[in-house]
């Protein structure tokens, strides 16, 4: 019996998510098209430029105020609700449409996981490559640049790549360890995160912020990817291998 459920109901659920996660993305960069004070992102500056976010309606912007004094635009946020919920049944029906194709790969997905595999954390010589490389250049990289703007910019952009490759270089071990490996790391590189902007003199909540609206996208895009590639026919994706 598969781990995971592949009813109908459950990958309507799925595809809701998706399209959830996919508005929260659009949010994420519209900071980036409506603000122009990036730096102050990673404590560059301090609140020198504009800042907005929303999507498909702004519902903050920095020292606006709405309505009754409220710093959130309340009913464009609801707008925006709604236009979530849509965008979410549409991912719904979508992810119903292909259905089928995503629970055989998820089949044969699980067929291949061999489950009486004695379950032990073992690497591969390209793994071990992998992870001693990252270790190497984060070490190298948190040295060189200290506690700085650089060192907040790289965990915003390169963190979600540094997370995957971590948790793809071990060998052996079932997709439900690797997503523990990945919510280890993340959770380690947050508090690392909020550690290096209070010692800029930033705020643990702005630096959540940044993680956010640089994390989100990332993931979504990165989902998206391995979606498109796992749907591929298997001579297609050996093919693509081989160059």
């Amino acid at each position: 019996m598969s781990k995971i459920a592949t009813s109908g109901k459950r990958w309507f659920v799925r595809g809701m998510a998706g399209g959830f996660m996919l508005l929260a993305a659009l949010n994420s960069i519209s900071w980036f098209y409506l603000s122009t004070g990036w730096t102050d992102l990673c404590g560059a500056t301090q609140n020198a430029e504009t800042e907005a976010i929303g999507f498909p309606f702004e519902i903050w912007r920095e020292g606006q105020a709405y309505g009754n004094g409220w710093m959130l635009n309340f009913p464009m946020l609801g707008l925006n609700l709604l236009a979530a919920v849509a965008i979410a049944v549409v991912g719904g029906f979508v992810a119903l449409a292909v259905a089928p194709t995503f629970t055989r790969i998820i089949e044969e997905f699980e067929a291949s996981e061999k489950p009486d595999r004695p379950l032990r954390l073992t690497f591969s010589v390209r793994g071990l490559f992998v992870v001693t490389t990252i270790a190497a250049v984060f070490l190298g990289v948190t040295r060189m640049l200290g506690v700085s703007p650089w060192l907040l910019g790289a965990i915003y952009f390169a963190g979600p790549l540094v997370l995957i490759l971590i948790a793809m270089a071990p060998v052996g071990l079932h997709w439900e360890q690797r997503i523990v490996i990945v919510i280890a790391f993340a959770i380690f590189m947050l508090v690392g995160s909020v550690m290096a902007g209070t010692k800029m003199g930033m705020e643990f909540d702005r630096v959540l912020f940044g993680v956010f609206i640089c994390w989100v996208p990332q993931s979504v895009f990165a989902a998206a990817l391995s979606l498109v590639w796992s749907a591929m026919p298997s001579r297609l994706a050996n093919t693509v291998q081989r160059r």
